[in-house]
């Protein structure tokens, strides 16, 4: 209702009644305290409200430096409860969300301090207790969470660590290399990737591994100088040292191998 003093029968009030509702008030859910977001990766920033008609004109910031200065996320956002964001390449072990109401800029929340890290890449294969022997094509993988690069570079410590050697660099992103097991006969081999373009982004062994003498098989019969009749059977043996050699093929030729045909194969 609205009066003159001075003419207290000069009044009119509203037609109909309104509704004053609670202040809005607006809670930031996620990120929390143990968040560990990676650069590159997306995550749902993630808030509440008290039902207090929140705009759909948020705004979102970060900040690194306990809110001295915001940086952008995103603004016009609308009330959903959720927006997703990729982090930015900006690390930080304390940093802090904010998200206010563009309409109402008390209507304002500011998260916990979380964690903005490194990517992370992580050794899959050899990871400890392999066995590969010298010349072998030996699978390394592994997986990345995050920004990693095209320029990875796999190194091989023969000694559990003291000392590395170059496998290669300049290795794609690709989460798997091909390695020709080196001449180097060890049982406390560890394995190193690690990304050149962010070198805290590494990744080793998590236990040695072996590599053996090359295996070596030697066939013991026929050794040469029988005679066999057709239709015979008669015992084809060997004999092998390094590795177990799990799986054999035995064929024969008569042109000293420029031909050959197949007795047998997955022999054990």
């Amino acid at each position: 209702q609205i009066t003159d003093n001075g003419r207290p029968v000069v009044w009119d009030k509203s037609d109909q009644n309104f509704t004053i509702l609670p202040t809005p008030v607006i809670t930031l859910t996620a990120p929390g305290a143990e968040s560990v977001w990676r650069i590159g990766t997306a995550h749902d920033i993630t808030w509440t409200d008290n039902g207090g008609r929140i705009s759909n004109n948020l705004t979102l910031e970060y900040s690194t430096d306990g809110g001295s200065v915001w940086k952008p996320i995103a603004t016009g956002v609308p009330n959903t409860g959720t927006y997703a964001w990729t982090v930015p390449d900006d690390l930080c072990p304390s940093a802090i969300v904010r998200i206010f109401d563009a309409q109402r800029p008390a209507t304002i929340a500011v998260s916990v301090p979380f964690d903005l890290a490194n990517p992370l890449i992580t050794l899959v294969a050899p990871n400890g207790g392999e066995k590969w022997a010298v010349g072998d094509r030996g699978p390394v993988r592994w997986t990345t969470e995050g920004t990693v690069s095209d320029n990875l570079t796999i190194e091989y410590s023969p000694d559990a660590g003291t000392t590395w050697y170059l496998v290669r660099g300049g290795i794609p992103n690709t989460g798997s290399y091909s390695w020709t097991i080196p001449d180097y006969v060890t049982v406390q081999c560890l394995l190193r990737i690690k990304d050149n373009n962010r070198p805290a982004v590494t990744d080793v062994s998590d236990a040695v591994f072996t590599i053996d003498p090359l295996p070596t098989i030697t066939v013991l019969a026929p050794a040469g100088g029988e005679e066999y009749v057709l239709g015979d059977t008669v015992d084809i043996t060997w004999e092998w040292t390094g590795l177990a050699i799990a799986n054999i093929t035995i064929d024969y030729s008569n042109d000293n191998f420029t031909t050959r045909r197949i007795i047998a194969t997955g022999v054990s």
